[in-house]
This record gives C-alpha cells, structure tokens and sequence, in this order.
C-alpha cells in the first residue's frame, strides 16, 4: 500500500504524493546520491501518484513529469516533491524499529537489566 504525504502548508493542502512502500537501502542511497536522468527515472519509479497543482490550475498527475514541471508550482510547493519522498521513506524506516515485536506468551522476552546494590547510575552530562 502506497504511502501518502499531503501537503500541509494552508492554501495547498490539496497537493500530495504517493510513494511505493518497497524500497531497498540501495534505492533510498541511489535517490539521495544521484542526479540527472537517472535521479528522474528512480523518482518517476517509486513515486505511484502524484496530484500537484501548478499556478495556472492545471494539475501535474503523471510522476516522470512532476520534477520537469514544477518550475510553474507555487514556491511553497517547489521542494515538496522530493521531500515527500524522503519523508515517506523516514516513515518507512520507521516501521523497521515497529516490526522488532516480541515473541508471544513471553518467550525471548528481553532480561530486565539491574544494578548491583549501592551501585549508582554514573552521572550524566548537564
């Protein structure tokens, strides 16, 4: 299922792209590292849909052309493409740390760690 990230920005809340939920690490390194046309080919690969409005009212829908045509996007909108990107991929990463679930009826449950008595925390900074 894809995920969705609305613009939140008043005025253009009815902006928002839809990116794939299945990346690989290499993928995500590849979208922060590259440029160029193979930078657009990844964007227009992971991104499944897209509804941006440009200035004159026309609606950007097709995701190879979404980072060609935001030069007529309102200002507030002209990062918005690729950080939506990167703020689904931050949500998808976060899942990771979701799925480390425990096992049922206890079992691998983690020790609780204790401290020896009259032993002390050391003294953190501040």
């Amino acid at each position: 299922m894809p995920v969705r990230v609305s613009c939140s920005t008043e005025g253009l809340e009815e902006n928002w792209i839809e990116v794939t939920e299945v990346w690989t690490r290499r993928e995500l390194t590849d979208f922060m590292t590259q440029k160029g046309q193979p930078f657009l080919d990844l964007f227009a690969a992971k991104v499944t849909a897209v509804h941006l409005v440009r200035m004159d009212g026309t609606v950007l829908t097709d995701p190879a052309n979404v980072l060609l045509g935001r030069d007529e996007l309102d200002l507030r909108l002209f990062r918005f493409p690729v950080s939506a990107v990167l703020e689904a991929t931050d949500y998808l990463l976060g899942l990771g740390e979701a799925n480390k679930l425990l096992s049922p009826d206890g079992a691998g449950l983690a020790a609780k760690t204790t401290r020896a008595p009259g032993k002390t925390a050391p003294a953190g900074p501040g």
